[in-house]
């Protein structure tokens, strides 16, 4: 499907996304923001 990683940007999608010995998305996505990683989507 086209369009996936857009998808998971949205914050309700990226909130629920918890990956098994990861850390949850939503923390991770804080952390590249934070430290000023681009985002190519």
């Amino acid at each position: 499907m086209r369009g996936d990683a857009v998808v998971v940007m949205k914050d309700a999608v990226a909130e629920s996304i918890v990956p098994v010995g990861w850390p949850p998305l939503k923390d991770m996505l804080a952390t590249t923001i934070k430290n000023q990683v681009p985002i190519y989507v």
